[in-house]
């Protein structure tokens, strides 16, 4: 079977750089010791930060899928377990032991380890994006062979209804999240069928300031009214996705910007592996020895914190070779 070629584009590393940014960003207003959630803002921001900084990472996937080329579906699974299935477990049970034995670094408990060790091998539990990745690998590897751009876009309005009829609430294996990040996914994979048209277009500043103004009047409509679902969970996503993508097109040619983003963007796997350790550390050391309260102070020093220690424990382990592999890094060279 005849694979394409496979292309590289400086502004996927940028895309996932500025995605795995927010990620963190979101994720560092999770200190338990404050409750967080009395503060306005705090919702507001963090909310809009959970619900839309996901999407771009599913539709960067499913470019860099369609980027991949046709190969054996064995090949492909064998690569996927590697980066993917292989850092998940082993994650999660370094976090599972972590968890039993230092509960107090967490906000919630770990609670029994049966249920426990159902939740990681069936249900993605503490790196459900990892798992519902995998499972949209290994389901549209499947179908690759019929997977034309005309069938992906009838796909996608079937994952749409699907959910919007309220009938997938399925967690085993992610089934429910499958079908709404798969949507996302396939837009990705038909973005790269026509990019050499679409770059150009994305890049644009009229594309991106009306993908902006939708995005945000979309934001304000939700907070001043009420969410509307196709509005709040499939436009407002894509606009705000396809937005920072044009950005970050725009960012190629400044060197030490890219430089960063892409740096962040080569190791947004790793970021996210670590991110429950780093963010564990910080909270640990900014409000328990540094007695730190106010919540504006406090989340953006954990978000400075949690990227420092990430940029540190990655440049640990990049340099071993023995381990890295472990961590998602790909397989071990066999020179010497």
């Amino acid at each position: 079977m005849a694979t394409a070629r496979k292309h590289f584009y400086q502004e996927i590393d940028i895309i996932k750089g500025v995605a795995i940014l927010l990620v963190l960003l979101a994720h560092s207003g999770g200190v338990k010791y404050i409750s967080m959630d009395q503060y306005g803002w705090y919702n507001i921001f963090t909310g809009l930060l959970r619900d839309f900084s996901m999407p771009p990472f599913f539709i960067i996937s499913g470019f860099l899928f369609g980027n991949s080329g046709r190969k054996p579906f064995w090949q492909s699974m064998k690569s996927k377990v590697d980066r993917l299935v292989v850092p998940y477990f082993v994650m999660s049970f370094i976090i599972l032991g972590v968890r039993l034995l230092a509960p107090a670094l967490f906000n919630r408990p770990t609670g029994n380890l049966g249920v426990a060790l159902i939740l990681i091998f069936f249900y993605g539990y503490w790196y459900w994006f990892i798992y519902t990745l995998f499972i949209l690998h290994v389901v549209f590897t499947l179908a690759r062979p019929k997977l034309t751009p005309r069938i992906a876009v009838v796909l996608m309005v079937v994952l749409l209804v699907i959910r919007e009829m309220h009938l997938a609430h399925i967690g085993f294996l992610k089934i429910h999240q499958a079908i709404y990040f798969g949507f996302f996914f396939l837009l990705g994979y038909i973005i790269h069928t026509h990019y050499a048209r679409l770059k150009k277009w994305l890049a644009h500043p009229y594309t991106i300031i009306i993908l902006s103004l939708v995005y945000v009047l979309g934001c304000y409509y939700c907070l001043t009214d009420h969410i509307g679902s196709l509005l709040y969970y499939w436009l407002m996503p894509v606009c705000f996705s396809l937005a920072i993508w044009g950005v970050c097109i725009r960012l190629v040619p400044f060197t030490h910007l890219n430089k960063a983003f892409s740096y962040c963007g080569k190791y947004s796997l790793q970021f996210y592996l670590f991110n429950g350790f780093t963010l564990g550390v910080s909270r640990e050391i900014f409000v328990r020895v540094l007695h730190v309260y106010h919540p504006k102070l406090l989340m953006a020093l954990v978000f400075v914190s949690t990227l420092m220690l990430s940029v540190a424990i990655v440049e640990t382990i990049r340099r071993m070779p023995k381990v890295k592999y472990f961590f998602g890094f790909g397989k071990p060279s066999k020179n010497p």
